[in-house]
């Protein structure tokens, strides 16, 4: 009776145990699906890379299989679908040559989340930078040192590519951004009659910049290219004749005006001593004539003389500027775009198209027209890279002012003046106006800077312009004790207005300047 009591109770003790191992159990289900991917947007430069230089990436973690169900046609993702866990994946972006900064959203998805992020990719601003602008080379091809001229692409941010004309060989014609390379130039001998100019162009994206190449006839050198005397035929402050030296590899003669005499008229191969003796100007006016040297190879080489009808070989003007030199940058503009550089003071038409000289989408043709623009010795005065940048071009003169911005032309000094001169500053100007016709309202001051004195006429000038005119005003400036130092300035009278100062628009247009010795 003993076992059997001792038998049940191990029997239900087991039972027992199951029981409660059974009961104690909770049913949790299966955990909640979930996807994780970046709360903060991607930034990437136009090539597609981060802030350290690299391909960004994402990780990207879940417990329930994800694809990418939405994607920016310019970003690649490394992966485009993945089981549960925990992976890293890149974005590849395309080279940003949209013309704008841009952006994305990528998608992720899946068991019905959908969990989403922005790539953002900055506008690819291209800079290409040479470290020549010209050579001047021999009849030989090579520089005055005996060595082929060579440049080098110093900054490059897009694939590049090099043409030239056809008797100017470059070394290499196409490399990739990023690139700090020497471009060698091997130049044909020049067997024509006359100087030749060439010009070597580098072109990355849709910049350019170019080298110029001048050549020299082959076989004879002239010491310079022009001659300019006084009504005496003498240099100002000289009494002897003009001299310089011929070199040639062969012989050679020369031939000139009549009131031009050369000596001596021929000589052989090397270095020759030739002088100038002009007659007496009694014309009254500026007068030009040519001494022409001659090689026995057919190559020819002029030489201009110009003679003014005054005591001083500028025939009493100092500086003109018709503003013809930027027919070059305006042809190279208008055949990139359809609509050409305008002439609003021509045409009536404020609305002419007048490219800003600073835009990055231009600099490729105004960087050099800016270059020689302050090789000339001119001044945009309020010019502040990347902030106050508003002057402008039109079909052939300049144009200064936008809304809210205004600024003024400092001309170059006249370093050959002397101390203390009288002069007359004439120039034509232009007030722009509105769409509806109405003249912005400004006035123009014309001040010196480093010695001299504006005397009449009272300053400021005026327009002379009614409502929907256009048209150019002559003005006439006196200007006196001015040096070699002096800089004259041409500005709106109100041009150190701030934003949102009235008058906000003082835009004007200039052209036809000239410096000459008063009376």
């Amino acid at each position: 009776m003993c076992n059997r009591n001792k038998t049940a109770a191990r029997f239900l003790a087991a039972f027992l145990a199951v029981a409660t191992l059974v009961s104690c159990q909770e049913d949790y289900g299966e955990p909640d699906a979930f996807i994780d991917v970046p709360e903060n947007d991607i930034t990437v430069d136009f090539n597609g890379l981060n802030s350290a230089g690299k391909v960004p990436y994402v990780e990207i973690g879940s417990n329930v299989p994800w694809s990418v169900t939405e994607c920016p046609q310019w970003v690649t993702p490394s992966t485009m679908s993945s089981d549960r866990g925990r992976l890293n994946v890149f974005f590849v972006c395309e080279e940003n040559l949209s013309g704008a900064d841009r952006s994305g959203k990528v998608s992720v998805s899946g068991a019905g989340i959908v969990k989403s992020f922005n790539i953002i990719q900055t506008l690819k601003v291209e800079t290409l930078e040479l470290s020549e602008t010209e050579f001047s080379v021999k009849g030989d091809g090579k520089l005055a040192t005996g060595q082929a001229p060579s440049f080098y692409i110093l900054d490059v941010n897009s694939d590049w590519t090099i043409t030239a004309d056809s008797w100017i060989n470059p070394g290499i014609t196409s490399g990739q951004a990023g690139q700090y390379i020497q471009v060698t130039l091997e130049i044909d001998e020049n067997t024509t009659s006359s100087v030749r100019t060439g010009h070597v162009t580098v072109k990355a994206g849709n910049t350019e910049c170019s080298v110029t190449v001048i050549q020299a006839v082959n076989g004879l050198e002239v010491g310079l290219a022009s001659i300019a005397v006084n009504k005496f035929g003498f240099q100002d402050g000289s009494d002897s004749p003009v001299s310089f030296t011929v070199t040639s590899d062969v012989p050679w003669t020369a031939e000139s005006d009549v009131w031009i005499q050369v000596s001596p008229l021929s000589g052989e191969a090397g270095t020759t001593e030739v002088s100038v003796t002009v007659s007496g100007n009694t014309e009254g006016s500026l007068r030009t004539g040519t001494i022409l040297f001659s090689a026995s190879t057919g190559a020819t080489t002029p030489v201009e003389v110009m003679q003014s009808s005054t005591p001083y070989e500028d025939d009493n003007v100092f500086f003109k500027d018709d503003f013809s030199w930027l027919s070059p940058y305006i042809e190279q503009y208008n055949a990139k775009n359809s609509k050409p550089v305008g002439d609003a003071v021509g045409s009536g038409d404020e609305g002419a198209n007048a490219p800003n000289v600073y835009a990055s989408g231009t600099l490729g043709i105004f960087g050099p027209f800016i270059t020689e623009f302050n090789e000339r010795g001119y001044r945009d005065l309020r010019y502040v890279a990347g902030e106050y940048e508003c002057m402008y071009l039109q079909d052939a003169y300049l144009k200064f002012g936008k809304t809210d911005y205004h600024s003024g032309l400092g001309l170059p000094s006249i370093g050959d003046i002397r101390d203390g001169e009288a002069v007359s500053l004439i120039f034509d100007w232009c007030a722009q106006m509105t769409g509806s016709g109405n003249i912005d309202k400004l006035t123009l001051t014309v001040e010196t800077e480093n010695g001299g004195t504006v005397v009449s006429p009272q300053m400021p000038v005026s327009p002379d312009q009614e409502k929907g005119e256009l048209k150019w005003q002559t003005v006439t400036v006196r200007i006196e004790g001015l040096t070699a130092a002096s800089v004259i300035k041409i500005r709106p009278t109100q041009m150190d207005l701030g934003k949102d100062e009235s008058p906000d628009q003082q835009r004007w247009y200039i052209d036809n300047i000239r410096i000459e010795r008063a009376n």
